[in-house]
């Protein structure tokens, strides 16, 4: 239990900023939320009082500030992910930046934990290993940003359950503590509209491995070897061939991830091999999400609306061999370098493409309209129905190689409207 103080900051008031309120708001006087996009805190705190709200806590001990400067008062902070690091303005310097996973890191025993970070793949790892592991019948929990929070470990955990994480670059910049098992998949540019730089970028990634000692484990690629730990390091330099549903040379490398991991932690190799060969995939991760009959052709519509940076992208690409006939693509920018998939496209088999701006201009800027077909489209339905009359057979592929906001409300959104518009365009349009 934490030591009783008098006042508790909270930076960020979305799903974990209100956990953290939830499970906190007893043990102080006064309650600090930072939040500069809150329209109406009042409704939000009635919304929690018909959850689990403590009705008897007065709204009088709240107190709401639009900026994220901390005053002296301030006792213990905890910031939500998302929220710039280096915008928060530290009155008592002294004051440490808490996060949600970095106070469960603190209670977990470390040797049951396992945490996946890296700019893509995380997700495909993460999940597998649980799978894995479940297969083997053993207990395990996912967390983080995949996005399940289940704040009452801080309370109590099961010592018999291994605890796999899911870690974003902002989950893992407050961490003290390292798992007993790293795994960081890739470095690539992203997230440059909250990070102050690449170098804060990489030096948060890099605490998932900054604190672990000689017992523990980090495997990781060639390109990060030389990233700082004191773990023993296992570099997945070229993968076996696994049985696999999932396509694409780079999700071989992921279940080397998985694999060696679950190694580690004493799964039977021959154990591991066959649960990778029935595990599905995730979803929005090249998932194949219908089909259409056309002109005698097949037409196999996939989407992979998790690929929120061009590298993505252009592994998707690659993963089919070049049977991607129509590319939907664009999006939201966040600071990502587009010159090379603009490069790539050139010499890619693919016929049309059809983007969201503002970065589906730069990721067509090397294509020759009279080669490549080429249409902007202002919403998901308009560009599945441009999708629905240009391809005429292969695969119609969604991967956007940006960040989704703006036209949608996250990736999960874009990827949920892409599966609709294709429902509507197969019984309107074929």
């Amino acid at each position: 239990m934490l030591q009783h103080h008098k006042t508790l900051g909270i930076i960020g008031f979305g799903k974990e900023g209100q956990a953290i309120y939830q499970y906190y708001q007893n043990q102080f006087d006064q309650v600090y939320i930072f939040d500069e996009k809150i329209m109406d805190l009042d409704v939000i705190l009635s919304d929690l009082a018909k959850e689990s709200f403590d009705a008897k806590k007065q709204y009088s001990s709240i107190k709401l500030f639009k900026y994220l400067t901390i005053p002296t008062e301030v006792d213990f902070l905890v910031k939500s992910p998302g929220i710039p690091t280096h915008n928060v303005i530290l009155q008592n310097p002294n004051l440490q930046i808490n996060s949600l996973i970095s106070l469960l890191f603190q209670k977990l025993d470390m040797s049951k934990v396992i945490a996946v970070t890296g700019t893509k793949g995380k997700s495909t790892v993460s999940s597998l290993m649980t799978y894995v592991l479940k297969s083997a019948d053993k207990k395990v929990e996912l967390l983080g940003n995949i996005g399940n929070i289940n704040i009452s470990l801080l309370n109590n955990y099961d010592p018999g359950t291994y605890y796999i994480f899911e870690l974003s670059s902002f989950q893992c910049q407050q961490l003290a503590r390292s798992p007993h098992v790293a795994i960081w998949t890739n470095f690539f540019i992203d997230h440059q509209d909250v990070h102050k730089n690449m170098q804060e970028y990489y030096q948060a990634k890099a605490n998932i491995c900054k604190f672990q000692t000689q017992n523990d484990f980090f495997i990781t690629i060639p390109e990060l070897e030389k990233v700082e730990t004191q773990a023993q390091k296992i570099v997945v330099i070229t993968p076996d061939q696994f049985e696999t549903k999932l396509i694409g040379q780079h999700n071989q490398i992921n279940c080397q991830f998985a694999f060696e991991a679950c190694k580690i932690i004493g799964i039977q190799e021959n154990k591991i091999l066959e649960a990778i060969t029935t595990f599905e995939p995730i979803k929005g991760r090249l998932e194949k999400v219908n089909e259409v009959a056309k002109d005698g052709n097949l037409i196999e519509f996939y989407t992979d609306d998790l690929a929120t940076i061009p590298e993505a992208t252009w592994q998707a690409i690659l993963a089919f061999e070049g049977r991607v006939e129509t590319l939907i693509t664009g999006g939201f920018d966040k600071g990502s370098d587009y010159s090379q998939l603009a490069k790539d496209l050139v010499n890619s088999k693919i016929k049309n493409i059809i983007y969201f701006n503002p970065t589906g201009s730069l990721i067509v800027s090397k294509l020759d309209p009279t080669k490549v077909e080429l249409y902007e489209a202002k919403s998901m339905q308009e560009a599945v129905n441009i999708a629905f009359d240009l391809t005429t057979t292969g695969v119609c592929l969604l991967s956007c190689a940006s960040a989704s906001f703006g036209m949608f409300k996250n990736a999960y959104d874009r990827g949920e409207q892409y599966r609709e518009s294709i429902i509507y365009a197969k019984n309107n349009l074929v």
